[in-house]
């Protein structure tokens, strides 16, 4: 693979105040890229070196890798040597909210982008999410994405249009109690951000999640609707658009295999929702603590108290997207939302039990041809 041009860090000049960021000017500020690793040497030379191809100058990129067991440190202290990358390497693996979290901690830039280790960056994607936020009062921009295949070809669609994710930016709280906004490969934020923000509370499921939530609540999100970053797609995904590249002619399943296959998507169903319940008690206790109006949160941990929550919240993700403005007037929604969770599950039940069924007609007829 061949390399950009040589490229070092620009010296950050002493600081007069420690508590201040660094900044080589007023109109070049510095700029941090948080990049957080874990067992990527598939893609991390191709992201790293459109990280440092960027237009522009002041940037400094922290990696932080979480006890990769592959190649990944060994390319790190390689661009560590020849590019001036800050590697800090975690003694013992922290996950990657909290691999995340302590990149963050680390950047000393006034701005701050995170970073996947396996996508590619346009070349003038921080010079423009920079000039969109430092425009506005936005504590936070994120942008649309393009998804790619492992091999870097382009996939159909863009991230938003995949996820039919309308962008949201002022008063935009409410939207976050349905599922994340902001995908955090394409976002900037200020600072002071952090001082919101950090710590992330134990349990939350995603850095970008959180982040985005404070930002809204204070009224200071805000987006492009330009496509920045290359989004892989991949096996190996911890979070990504539920996208891969089509299969280039059709490959025949047993029904095991699609009965395995039904079930693992329902146990990932089933562990979003309980995350996503986990997040809105946070969500509650957030606004709580902070005197905001908790009207929303508390009614949704409410309808979810008296039954198996990991499917009534699902179940009123799709409700309330279909039918927002019916929760106003609805006399009786638990047993709404009761009916609703009873007609999924039996559909559910259909989805695991048709190879199932299928499998035990095969056997019965083999044996009676047998016999």
């Amino acid at each position: 693979m061949s390399h950009p041009p040589e490229w070092a860090a620009p010296a950050a000049p002493a600081k007069t105040n420690p508590d201040q960021p660094y900044s080589m000017t007023d109109n070049t500020p510095l700029v941090s890229i948080a990049l957080a690793t874990y067992n990527g040497e598939a893609f991390l030379e191709e992201q790293l070196a459109s990280l440092h191809a960027q237009s522009y100058p002041n940037l400094e990129i922290v990696a932080c890798d979480d006890c990769s067991r592959d190649g990944t440190v060994e390319i790190l202290r390689k661009w560590q040597a020849s590019h001036g990358l800050h590697v800090h390497l975690n003694p013992q693996n922290l996950g990657f909210v909290r691999n995340f979290e302590q990149c963050l901690r680390m950047c000393r830039g006034e701005y701050i982008l995170l970073a996947d280790q396996d996508d590619v960056w346009e070349p003038h994607k921080v010079a423009t999410l920079l000039e969109k936020i430092r425009s506005s009062e936005a504590l936070l921009v994120y942008s649309d994405a393009q998804l790619i295949d492992e091999q870097g070809e382009p996939l159909p669609c863009g991230l938003w249009e995949t996820l039919e994710r309308q962008p949201v930016a002022q008063n935009a709280r409410t939207a976050f109690y349905l599922g994340n906004v902001v995908t955090g490969c394409t976002t900037i934020m200020r600072r002071e951000l952090l001082e919101h923000t950090l710590p992330i509370p134990d349990g939350f499921t995603f850095h970008d999640w959180w982040l985005g939530y404070v930002a809204a609540q204070h009224e200071r999100l805000d987006f492009l609707p330009q496509r920045l970053t290359r989004y892989r797609q991949h096996d190996g995904n911890v979070a990504g658009a539920g996208l891969k590249a089509k299969r280039s002619r059709r490959t025949w399943k047993s029904p095991l295999s699609i009965w395995n296959e039904k079930r693992r998507k329902l146990q990932k169903l089933d562990n979003f929702a309980k995350d996503h319940a986990r997040n809105l008690q946070i969500f509650h206790r957030y606004e709580s603590e902070h005197g905001l109006d908790n009207t929303v949160s508390a009614m949704l941990l409410r309808w979810g108290r008296d039954y198996d929550s990991k499917y009534s919240l699902h179940d009123y993700r799709e409700f309330f997207q279909q039918n927002p403005q019916l929760f106003a007037t609805m006399s009786n929604p638990r047993k709404s939302m009761r009916r609703s969770l009873k007609s999924k599950i039996r559909r559910k039940l259909k989805v695991l039990m048709t190879p199932l069924i299928a499998v035990t007609v095969a056997l019965v007829c083999a044996a009676i041809w047998l016999f």
